[in-house]
């Protein structure tokens, strides 16, 4: 009889310790010319927008981290912005740093938050920017790639809690993207 009773038990306690050594797969997203891995499923929305220079299609991918979780990344993000292709006919320094400040000061804008470091970026011939924002006067920071490939943004974001921006999870979701 008592070894009945804990048959069962012993099993679940089983079954939850094992559990807590399984890895964590993580999700590839793959479009036609670009991949990267999320830690789960990423929720997608497509959008049209109309701006001065023409139709702009946006696709956003982003993924929530659970709150009883323990990555320390809040967000993981990626947005690709199709832009017309006449709009980058004229690629020169000046029009290429003119586009990449009004990314980022829109990036800091829309945040109400403060810039904390900028660089120029080349990955492996594209040009881009990475930058670290400041978001809620200290209660998290959002790190960025832009990457500028043909007509096409590519903007990657991680929004992590003050301190725990540096993790490896970061540095997984980062250097797991690649363009074909």
């Amino acid at each position: 009889m008592i070894k009945n009773i804990f048959s069962p038990i012993f099993f679940l306690l089983f079954l939850i310790f094992a559990s807590s050594f399984i890895t964590n797969e993580w999700v590839l997203l793959q479009k036609e010319n670009y991949k990267i891995l999320f830690p789960q499923a990423p929720s997608i929305d497509s959008t049209l927008t109309d701006s001065k220079i023409g139709k702009l299609f946006v696709y956003n991918y982003m993924y929530e981290s659970p709150e009883n979780t323990l990555d320390s990344n809040l967000v993981y993000g990626l947005s690709v912005t199709d832009y017309p292709e006449k709009y980058f006919s004229s690629t020169g320094q000046a029009f290429l740093k003119g586009f990449f400040d009004g990314m980022v000061n829109g990036a800091v804008k829309n945040i109400s938050g403060k810039l904390l470091s900028e660089k120029e970026i080349i990955f492996k011939t594209y040009p881009g920017r990475e930058i670290r924002i400041d978001y809620g006067e200290g209660a998290a920071i959002v790190n960025m790639k832009f990457i500028l490939v043909q007509n096409k943004i590519f903007a990657l974001q991680t929004i992590s809690l003050t301190g725990k921006e540096n993790n490896c999870n970061a540095s997984k979701f980062y250097s797991s993207f690649d363009i074909q």
